[in-house]
């Protein structure tokens, strides 16, 4: 019987005695009261049933109505210990019934005994402290050892006729029958709390705990009963005193050599448990290590079934997962079973007539104890399993769902309850970590899924930068020659240029995003003056500004160096001045403004245009953000020229900042970027350079583009250099052996044979002839792997198309070939 339910079976006890002596004392019947009378006083079964009430309630959680119980206790004993004392009495002995005439009662009529009072007294504080704090708790423990003792003593000495145990002094003796009460109401409170004191160390399983146990009961046992058989041998004269006396230590030594045998044999019970449950708790650890380390599902299932089987003392086992959208058990590892079995259920149904398929469906553990029992419960489960096995099957819990299950096979006839609780506790971790591997896995797949659509996303972009830009060339081209043709200004020229450029604009801008978030762009870094860099920007921006009729203050500090991309600085300032100009209303105000603060430069852009709505402010550089859209502003855009700005100032080290008082009231963006105090360096010196004296070249231009071609061989020839067009890589191979061109400028994507076969082709030549052609490659291909590509496969140059054609005559000019033909490295 478990300790925690001592309390209640003493208290009832204890409290049906004290009833019955009391119904003996009010029954009228002579032979019933003197048969009470000579075992429990009055006085004494009402403190017994109080008792009794009281620790029932305890047992209940009822502090309050226990303590109110026990203190009738301490109010009888203590009266009447207080008659014993002062020889005064209070009447409450014969209150409620009148005493047999016994002759040792007539002093004291229906008076309990002072060893009754005394254990009252006890008893009411050993109930009053039992639910207290830890403290009290071992204080009632030790009044309930009291209280044994006294008894036990009186116990004994009733046993063995010792009148100075049971009745000291010549006072009224004391009852067995009470004392035993007084005693089972005594182990009962201390049974109250388990985890404290004496209880604690007697319940636990140390080895010192075993050994209290084992011993205490048998000593006490052996100890009475020896003495009490000799001492009866000595009074019917079967033994002398001496014989008697060796008897007793022959019993002694034969009682406790079987004690000490039984002893010795719970111990080795008690080892055997502790090392199986050591190599339970270690092959569970196994378990948890290895499900901590797997990964995938098939991982999962592939521990469970290597390291959870020992785990759970089976010898056989399978995991199936159980998919949601077809309802079917999926078999994913099995271990035990023959190779027919494998096959057979490699998958089932969930409503079939299986115990995986029952556990499954209810979510519930289903136990299959004997075969009987599984053919019974499952008569088409196939071929009959041996005889002396058990079976398990156990639903694996998910985060909402079941989805799998564990099915086991034992040699036991029976699954025993405490492995039932270890069964379900690591077949939760087997569910939990089946779970996580499923998650694991919709994460991989939702990544995989995310990655293809990010390749996707890039070669889109690359295709359409490429389709975009193949039509661009040719009108540039087209444009320029318009130009050289008729320098006079043309409106409707204007407005193509001004097109032409924000479309190159908007390509630009939307693979500049892709490659700054893929972290792909790479800063050329030397000393800027920034008075260039707002000069180039103007520049580029100006075509704009003219159209809407801007007016542009700048205020730009002299000697402002920074450390960083010229080309992206450019970009920067540009992009924020094309912003205020489109959203500023025709003839605005833009200023562009540069100084030095601290350790920084600080590139202010303010405008007195539509402003900004403070709630778009957090985002407003986030790419595709734009604000709301009127007619007065529609202006086009994709809204990644602010991203850009930011993306790549925090590449130079600096930062960007919007600030707006509100719609209708402007805008401020600023720029603070670390500045450097050294002298611009040799680089820039170099642009400034005049540029050298122009040659006659002879130049090839290769492009599926007849238009492009045509137009820009037309502009290089009115440049006074000898050109040639090809529109294919094998038609480009043909006049290179007729034209023996100095420059090759060369589109990549080309019909029959591509750009850079047909690179590698003349470089293959040129190594033969030692010679080097220059190389440029023309395309609409610009991202960094296409320009690392062009440069492998030996061209000198990479540029994105539209190309204009003051950049073509600028390459001839900077990389040409030395007179005497051997070639020039590429600038």
């Amino acid at each position: 019987m478990k300790v925690e339910r001592w309390p209640v079976v003493a208290g009832s006890a204890v409290l049906v005695v004290a009833v019955g002596f009391l119904a003996c004392w009010f029954s009228g019947d002579p032979d019933l009261i003197r048969f009470a009378a000579w075992r429990c006083k009055t006085n004494t079964c009402i403190g017994l049933a109080f008792g009794g009430a009281s620790l029932l309630l305890l047992s209940r959680g009822r502090r309050r109505l226990a303590s109110l119980a026990a203190s009738p206790l301490i109010v009888i004993g203590a009266a009447t210990i207080f008659e014993y004392a002062n020889g005064i009495d209070l009447g409450i002995d014969q209150l409620l019934a009148r005493d047999w005439p016994f002759p040792e009662s007539a002093v004291h009529p229906n008076r309990m005994p002072p060893h009754s009072a005394g254990s009252l007294v006890l008893l009411g504080g050993v109930l009053l402290l039992a639910p207290r704090g830890p403290r009290a708790v071992l204080a009632s423990q030790a009044l309930a050892i009291v209280v044994i003792v006294i008894d036990s003593a009186a116990l004994l000495g009733t046993l063995f006729e010792t009148s100075i145990l049971y009745e000291p002094g010549g006072f009224i003796r004391i009852s067995p029958y009470a004392a035993f009460a007084f005693i089972v109401i005594a182990i009962g409170a201390m049974a109250l709390r388990p985890d404290l004191g004496v209880t604690r160390r007697l319940r636990g399983d140390s080895v010192g705990a075993i050994l209290a146990r084992r011993l205490m009961v048998p000593a006490i046992a052996v100890a009475v009963g020896v003495g009490w058989v000799r001492l009866l041998g000595v009074r019917a004269r079967w033994w002398t005193s001496a014989s008697g006396s060796a008897f007793e230590v022959i019993a002694y030594l034969m009682l406790f050599g079987v004690v000490v045998l039984m002893l010795a044999r719970s111990l080795d019970a008690a080892d055997a448990r502790r090392t199986e449950s050591e190599d339970e708790l270690r092959k569970a650890g196994a378990l948890t290590a290895g499900l901590a380390r797997a990964v995938s599902v098939e991982e999962v299932a592939r521990t469970v079934i290597e390291l959870g089987l020992p785990a759970l003392g089976a010898d056989a086992g399978s995991v199936f997962l159980l998919e949601p959208k077809t309802g079917l058990l999926r078999q994913l590892a099995i271990q035990g079973y023959t190779p027919e079995q494998k096959a057979k259920y490699a998958a089932m149904e969930i409503d079939a007539a299986t115990p995986i398929a029952d556990a499954a469906r209810t979510k519930e553990l289903v136990i299959v104890a004997t075969r009987d029992e599984l053919l019974r419960r499952y008569p088409h489960i196939g071929d009959p399993p041996p005889a002396g096995r058990s079976w398990a099957a156990v639903p694996l819990e998910g985060r909402e769902r079941v989805i799998g299950v564990l099915g086991l096979s034992f040699r036991a006839r029976e699954v025993q309850p405490a492995a039932i609780g270890r069964l379900q506790h690591l077949a939760w971790q087997c569910g939990q970590a089946l779970d996580r591997a499923l998650l694991f896995e919709e994460i991989q797949q939702a990544r995989d899924v995310a990655r293809d659509a990010n390749r996707a996303k890039d070669s889109f972009l690359a295709v359409l930068g490429h389709e975009l830009r193949n039509p661009l060339a040719p009108i540039t081209h087209a444009l320029e020659l318009m130009r050289a043709r008729d320098p006079s200004s043309s409106r409707e020229r204007a407005v193509i240029e001004r097109q032409v450029q924000h479309v190159s604009h908007l390509v630009d801008d939307l693979l500049d995003v892709s490659r700054i978030a893929k972290g792909k762009v790479e800063l050329t870094r030397e000393t800027v003056e920034i008075s260039e860099v707002a000069r180039d920007a103007v520049e580029h921006v100006r075509p704009m500004l003219d159209e809407r009729r801007h007016h542009l203050r700048m205020n730009i500090a002299p000697d402002l160096f920074v450390e960083g991309d010229r080309a992206r600085l450019v970009q920067v300032v540009s992009n924020l001045l094309h912003n205020a100009a489109r959203y500023t209303a025709p003839g605005g105000e833009i200023e562009l403004t540069a100084v030095c603060s601290g350790a920084d430069v600080v590139i202010t852009v303010r405008d007195n245009g539509v402003g900004i709505d403070p709630a778009l402010l957090p985002s407003l550089f986030v790419p595709f953000v734009q604000g709301e859209r009127r007619l007065e502003r529609a202006t086009g855009g994709l809204g990644l020229g602010l991203s850009i700005v930011r993306d790549l100032v925090n590449l130079h080290g600096g930062e960007v900042v919007a600030h707006s008082e509100g719609e209708g009231r402007g805008a401020t963006f600023t720029v603070r970027l670390p500045a450097v105090t050294r002298a611009p360096s040799s680089s820039t010196a170099l642009r400034k350079a005049p540029d050298p004296p122009r040659a006659t070249r002879r130049v090839l231009i290769v492009d599926d583009n007849e238009d492009a071609a045509e137009l820009m061989a037309e502009s290089l020839s009115n440049a006074g250099h000898a050109t040639r067009v090809a529109f294919d890589g094998e038609r480009a191979l043909e006049v290179v052996d007729e034209f023996d061109p100095e420059f090759v400028i060369l589109d990549i994507g080309l019909p029959r044979i591509d750009g850079y076969e047909v690179a590698r082709r003349l470089r293959a030549s040129d190594a033969e002839h030692q010679r080097r052609r220059v190389l440029v490659a023309l395309t609409g291909f610009g991202q960094a792997k296409d320009v690392q590509r062009a440069l492998d496969a030996g061209f000198d140059r990479h540029l994105v198309k539209p190309m204009p054609v003051r950049v073509a005559l600028e390459i001839i000019a900077t990389l040409s070939m030395p007179p005497n033909g051997a070639g020039a490295s590429p600038a």
